[in-house]
């Protein structure tokens, strides 16, 4: 082998941060290498990959730290391995080949690049393979270089003496029978010998199976059918996140740690703490009979003993080297011994023919008598029982039980044993596939976060142009905030009014209100000041938390962030219980006033459990926190992530229903979850396509009804899409589908009740409809609101009268939705009853109107209202025409609809407008609409007045391809839209000479809005001092 090192010069830990930063390189670690082989390239290639996964092989020097632009994989060829990194570990994949050392360098420098080394294998003149590796400065330096070839060096050699070997025994491989008789002549040596000592000493030490008398202990109602009793227990997603960060931080495995928890739970219910338990061991390392172990591995028996005097993490450990014990002798343990299995249950016992013959006992299964307990995947926990003993109230009251012990453990980690107890009377546990959620094991989303932050401590957690926080930077973050909260004298049960734009410090401001005991309201900024005082004044308010001091309600008191900059010390802790109050939100009203909705820490966390369900976040997603802070859909985008160890995208720069913004945070982040309106998702698809969605995982729609046209539209997106449904008195969610091939003439469902939630169809009187008939949606469960702040009449008004058998303790809630369940069980939205009207003494529903109309020849979309004009109502309809549609105007609409509705339901003005316009959440905007309308019908045109509004008007009428345009007219209802407007921004920057932010522009819709803004801007610079 010969070896070419190239040390790289000395570099200031400065040059390297800017090489990280734009990729432009001068200095790299190259060493090549020649190797005389009979390997082929792909071989090798293979080895390579292998090697350099194994950080440990060769990252001599690599930093800890997580780099934002190491993390873009890239497609396989055949003879190139790419080395990304993320903190301490490395993934390799394979890329296309590049022949020379300047080609590999110009590989590393490109800006488009996202990996840290490339390494090249390829077949010289000479029938030699070489290995060309280039690795950055930072992953490692010329000594680790020597330790990564060396091992790839000597994996070749192992590689090809075993083929070598493979080669010599292919006529001759290894059979099933010949491991059995090979089993059989290892059990006869002394060493096994051994082990069956150790074996007989296990089986001494536990109780014998027969005596344990479960249907005393447990169940007084013990069928007697001989069947099998079973079901899958889903552990709670924040318990989970919980228990990884346990085994993680003590450095013990989740098979040691349930067996604990089991073996606790024998004693706790009456039976001895000393016990024998079987656990399947891994199989054996050898290449040639990997394909014939996994029927074979042996179940060993390791005796458990739960000592009550010792911190329970010293039982986990002792139970660990138990473990470790057992799988030394793995080897005297295999057919012989697993045939020895039916003896330690009742022989009449139906569990043997569920569990199987030829399988052995599940994975990290443990038997005893009429009971097997198997851990699937870490996460849920299958129970089999022998309903001869065990029926399923023993099943679920054991269920419990363990949750119960795994929660208290993770709660309190040195806790000793004797101090952990169980709770009588608990309701059933979570059970895969059932909805109740009544017995949920409660866990405030804060604590999830933190316990997630521990987990994933050196992960990027949010993401924006200006910054990027990782999870131990947050959480450090929300503590010192908490500190602070606390500090100005902020406490339990208080409501605070957070005034931030969309900004890591608005996340942090809101977990750290929860960590205080406090709840929040979130005002989406800008918004007057007005505006803001009556939403304050609302929800109660007695704190708003700021950038700088607002002239708002006088006797409520600032938290400005300015004072708390500084890292606080000392922390009190707060008892929150599921039914504190976590946040209130604002949400529309009949009345025309908003309404604050109280929503409890219960709630939010049963929330976000069960949505959880559905979007699967991990830690390889990158979510899109896009709704505005203002509206429910904000909560969810916002926590959820950070308790799956995902990133979360903001966008600093733009507003969150800037299109264009949008566009380029999916492409250039490589987002893989965003949620939007049906109104938002038209444009996304009209102005870029469904490329415009390539890369996302799952698409999330909400707010509006989702049609069968959006849905023929989404026909060429490949991420998985659902349909949310949910008011913001249910938490958020309440309902979801997921969007298949499937074509719905009536729009797409809004699917079944989330877990804890449950949902029913009534009539004008309240009575139950029959499957497919029309009514109101009704909605009850744990993650319904507390009530309105400070209503408690419209509070009782929103529910049905008490008395339904099914109502549950928060009662049925009435939507105002209508629907149909199908069926199947989905449920069809429909409508809103507060859409039905009456004019000239004609009952008509308004989204009957808006549907007629969006079916003509030519309309793209549509939307109906009522307007009071000259003392009576007056129907209305705006509609946007579908792109490149001629002769589509009010006579051709009228003719069509004429053939389609009654003489009462025609539209008395048919008007036309370049989009519908849509509000900061992304739905229509009917106070736009109305306001258009009016203008259309009474404004008179006013010409531009001064300079400003001269130069604008010129741009405006270049932009908008149109000379007709009055100062007073509003951008989006003459023909703009988002895209447009960002183009209007730097078409008036240029103008002016100004550097105005779209931000900055966005509330000024007019040119006279626009003109006083330039010119105050300009005003305010001038008397700046020089």
């Amino acid at each position: 082998m010969h070896m070419n090192n190239k040390e790289i010069l000395p570099q200031q830990q400065g040059e390297i941060t800017r090489a990280k930063q734009t990729r432009r390189l001068s200095h790299f670690v190259v060493a090549e290498v020649s190797l005389d082989t009979s390997l082929d390239v792909a071989d090798i290639c293979n080895l390579v990959a292998a090697e350099v996964e194994s950080t440990d092989a060769f990252l001599y020097t690599l930093h800890q730290t997580t780099e934002k632009w190491l993390l873009q994989r890239v497609r396989q060829a055949s003879d190139c391995v790419l080395v990304q990194s993320s903190q301490a570990q490395v993934t390799a994949t394979k890329g296309e080949h590049y022949s020379s050392v300047a080609g590999l360098k110009s590989l590393l420098s490109s800006e488009n690049c996202s990996h840290d080394a490339v390494i090249d294998v390829h077949l010289t003149g000479d029938e030699v393979i070489k290995i060309t590796a280039v690795f950055s400065p930072w992953l490692t330096d010329p000594k680790g270089m020597d330790i990564f070839l060396r091992k790839v060096q000597a994996g070749i050699n192992n590689r090809h003496l075993a083929s070598q070997v493979a080669d010599e025994q292919s006529d001759n491989a290894v059979s099933l029978d010949e491991y059995v008789r090979w089993q059989q002549d290892i059990l006869e040596l002394e060493e096994a010998q051994i082990g069956q000592q150790f074996w007989k000493m296990q089986l001494r030490k536990g109780r014998n199976a027969q005596s344990i008398p479960w249907h005393n202990n447990i169940s007084e109602t013990a069928a007697s059918t001989g069947e099998v009793q079973e079901f899958i227990q889903a552990l709670p997603q924040s318990l989970l996140g919980a228990i990884n960060a346990y085994v993680s931080k003590h450095r013990v495995s989740h098979v040691a740690l349930f067996l604990s928890c089991w073996a606790l739970l024998q004693a706790r219910i009456g039976l001895e703490s000393n016990f024998l338990t079987y656990v399947r061991v891994d199989g054996r390392e050898e290449d040639d009979l990997k394909g014939f172990i996994s029927p074979c591995d042996p179940v060993v028996p390791v005796a458990i003993n739960i000592n009550e005097k010792a911190p329970f993490i010293q039982n986990i450990k002792d139970i660990e080297d138990a473990l470790t014990e057992a799988c030394e002798w793995r080897e005297c343990f295999d057919f012989s011994d697993v045939r020895e299995i039916p003896s330690l249950f009742s022989h009449s016992s139906p569990l043997l023919d569920k569990i199987g013959k030829t399988d052995g006992l599940p994975a990290e299964s443990h038997g005893l008598s009429d009971l097997v307990v198997n851990i699937v995947d870490n996460r849920l926990i299958r129970w089999l029982g022998c309903t001869r003993y065990l029926g399923q109230d023993a099943l679920s009251l054991l269920a419990n039980y363990m949750q119960q012990l795994l929660q208290q453990l993770v709660s309190s980690p040195i806790a000793i044993t004797a101090s952990l107890k169980l709770e009588d009377g608990v309701q059933e546990v979570a059970v895969v596939d059932k909805q109740d959620s009544s017995s949920r094991i409660f866990i405030p989303v804060h604590q999830q976060f933190f316990a997630a932050a521990e987990q994933f401590a050196h992960l990027p957690a949010i993401e924006s142009e200006l910054t990027v926080v990782t999870y131990q930077q947050l959480s450090q973050k929300v503590c010192d905030f908490a500190a602070g909260l606390q500090r100005c004298g902020v406490g339990k049960n208080e409501t605070v009014t957070v005034c931030l734009l969309h900004s890591v410090e608005l996340i942090v401001a809101i977990l750290a209100v929860m960590q205080v005991g406090a709840n929040f309201v979130n005002v989406a900024l800008p918004m007057p000041v007005k505006r803001v005082s009556q939403l304050v004044n609302d929800a109660g308010a007695s704190w708003y938390i700021a950038e700088h001091a607002l002239d708002i309600v006088a006797d409520i008191k600032p938290v400005l962030l300015t004072e708390l900059t500084e890292s606080q010390s000392h922390l009190s802790p707060v008892d929150v219980s599921a039914d504190t109050l976590a946040y209130k939100i604002f949400t529309s009203g009949s009345t025309g006033q908003p309404k604050s909705v109280m929503i409890d820490h219960g709630a939010i966390a049963l929330q976000l459990e069960s949505f959880q369900q559905w979007v699967k976040l991990s830690s390889n997603d990158r979510v899109v926190l896009r709704t505005n802070c203002g509206f429910d859909a904000f909560v969810w985008e916002a926590l959820l992530p950070l308790l799956s160890g995902s990133r979360l995208l903001l966008n600093q720069t733009t507003a969150p229903d800037d299109t264009v913004g949008l566009q380029t945070l999916l492409q250039e982040r490589r987002a893989t979850v965003l949620q939007v309106t049906p109104s938002l998702l038209r444009i996304l698809l009209r102005d870029g396509g469904s490329d415009t969605l390539e890369g996302l995982r799952v698409l999330v729609v909400g707010g509006e009804q989702f049609t069968a046209e959006l849905q023929a539209a989404l026909s060429d997106v490949k991420c998985e899409v659902l349909n949310v449904y949910g008011p913001a008195e249910a938490c958020i969610h309440t309902t979801a589908h997921r969007v298949g091939n499937n074509r719905y003439e009536g729009g797409v469902p809004i699917g079944r009740p989330l877990q804890g939630y449950t949902c029913k169809v009534v009539d004008h009187q309240g009575k139950d409809v029959a499957t497919g008939l029309e009514g109101q949606l009704c909605v009850t469960g744990r993650g319904l609101f507390q009530g309105y702040c400070n209503d408690t009449e419209l509070t009782a008004q929103s529910f049905l009268p008490a008395g339904d058998t099914r109502q549950g303790a928060n009662g049925w809630y009435k939507t105002g939705d209508r629907v149909r369940q199908l069926p199947n069980g989905t449920f069809e939205f429909l409508g809103r009853q507060n859409r039905q009207v009456k004019v000239n003494g004609y009952r008509l529903d308004l989204n009957e109107i808006t549907t007629a109309v969006e079916s003509c020849r030519g309309v793209e979309q549509a939307y109906a209202v009522v307007l009071r004009q000259h003392e009576q109502d007056v129907l209305f309809v705006v509609f946007q025409a579908q792109l490149h549609s001629d002769g589509v105007d009010e006579a051709s609409i009228r003719a069509s609809l004429q053939q389609e509705l009654p003489y009462y339901l025609i539209p008395s003005t048919i008007m036309k407008i370049h989009s519908i316009p849509l509000n900061r959440n992304g739905k229509v905007d009917t106070e736009e609409i109305r306001s258009f309308i009016t203008k259309a019908n009474s404004v008179e045109f006013k010409a531009p007045r001064t300079d400003s509004e001269k130069l604008i008007l010129v741009v405006w009428q270049e932009l908008l391809k149109s000379n007709a345009i009055s100062i007073h007219d509003n951008f989006y209802l003459i023909g703009g839209h988002s895209l447009l407007f960002s183009r209007l921004v730097i078409r008036l920057n240029e103008v002016f000479k100004l550097d105005l932010a779209l931000v900055d522009l966005l509330r000024y819709t007019t040119i006279a809005q626009l003109a006083e803004c330039i010119d105050n801007h300009i005003c305010s610079e001038e008397a700046l001092p020089e």
